[in-house]
C-alpha cells in the first residue's frame, strides 16, 4: 500500500520525510523543514556513525570518504568473488583447476591451449573428410556421421555383405603388400614373371587359376626362400602336402603309373 502524506487532509504520496512532494518543497523554501517533519537518525553504512542532517535525504553515508571507502570495499570483494570462482573452473584441455586469475582465461598453460587449437583443427579435418566419402560400397546409402572417417560402409550388416577385403581396390593393393612382405617381389616382377610362363601354371600347363583366390600363388623354396616361380592353388597345395620332397613326388607318380598300366 503506498504511503500518504502527512499533512492534514493531504492523501499525495510520500515523496521525504512523511511529506509528499508539494508539502516538502514549501516547508523546505520557507527553512522550516526541520520543524514540519524532523528527520529520523539513521547510520552510515561504512563507519558506522550517525548521518549528519547536512547531508542530502536518504544518504548513506556520513560523508564521501565514507563513501567511497565502502565503493573500495564492494569493488574489492567482488575481485575476491571472482577470483574464488576462477579457481573452481577448470583447463579446457586437462581439467586441471586453473591457477592465474583472468577473466576470459581458459587454459593452465600455453601447451594445453595449443593442443586444444590442434585437436579443433583434427576435428575441423575429420568432419571434412566424412563429409567427402563416397556413398556406401554395398547398398550405395548415405553413411552415418557417427562411423569412422575411411568407413566404406554404413552399417556392420553392410560390411557382414560386402567385406573390405573383397573391395576389388583393397584386395588387389593387400595382395601386392602381401607379395612383397612374403616374397621379396614387386607387382612388376610377379607381372613379367607370370608372362614368361604365359599365364599359365608352372606344373600342370592350366591357363586357369583353380584354388583359394582363382589368382596365381607364388612357390617358393621353403628352405631358402628363393621364388621358383606361379602355380595354380591345387598344385600349389600338392606341392605343399608331398613337403617338396623329390623321392616322394616320384614314388607318386610311379604309383599313379603303375595303377594305370
Amino acid at each position: 500500500m503506498t504511503e500518504t502524506c502527512s499533512t492534514r487532509d493531504c492523501t499525495a504520496p510520500v515523496l521525504a520525510r512523511q511529506l509528499c512532494s508539494s508539502h516538502y518543497q514549501r516547508a523546505k523554501y520557507a527553512r522550516r523543514l526541520d520543524e514540519v517533519a524532523p528527520t529520523t537518525t539513521s547510520l552510515c553504512g561504512n563507519c558506522g556513525g550517525e548521518i549528519p542532517a547536512t547531508r542530502r535525504w536518504g544518504a548513506k553515508f556520513c560523508s564521501a570518504d565514507c563513501k567511497e571507502a565502502a565503493m573500495a570495499a564492494a569493488k574489492h570483494q567482488r575481485m575476491l568473488e571472482r577470483r574464488a570462482a576462477m579457481r573452481a573452473r577448470a583447463c579446457a584441455w586437462c581439467r586441471k583447476p586453473l591457477t592465474v586469475i583472468r577473466d576470459d582465461q581458459r587454459f593452465c598453460s600455453h601447451k594445453c591451449g595449443d593442443d586444444w587449437r590442434n585437436d579443433q583443427k583434427r576435428l575441423a579435418n575429420l568432419r571434412a573428410k566424412k563429409a567427402a566419402r563416397t556413398p556406401c560400397e554395398v547398398c550405395g546409402g548415405r553413411i552415418p556421421a557417427e562411423r569412422a572417417a575411411s568407413a566404406i560402409y554404413c552399417s556392420v550388416a553392410c560390411k557382414q555383405l560386402g567385406g573390405r577385403s573383397g573391395h576389388p581396390a583393397v584386395r588387389r593393393d593387400q595382395t601386392d603388400y602381401n607379395r612383397r612382405y612374403l616374397y621379396g617381389i614387386t607387382a612388376e616382377q610377379f607381372a613379367a614373371m607370370l608372362e614368361e610362363q604365359n599365364n599359365l601354371c608352372a606344373i600342370c600347363r592350366s591357363p586357369e587359376w583353380p584354388g583359394k583366390g582363382s589368382r596365381p600363388h607364388v612357390d617358393h623354396d621353403h628352405a631358402t626362400g628363393k621364388v621358383r616361380g606361379l602355380l595354380c592353388g591345387k598344385c600349389n597345395v600338392a606341392l605343399g602336402n608331398m613337403h617338396d620332397d623329390p623321392v616322394r613326388l616320384r614314388a607318386a607318380a610311379a604309383y599313379v603309373e603303375a595303377h594305370m598300366a
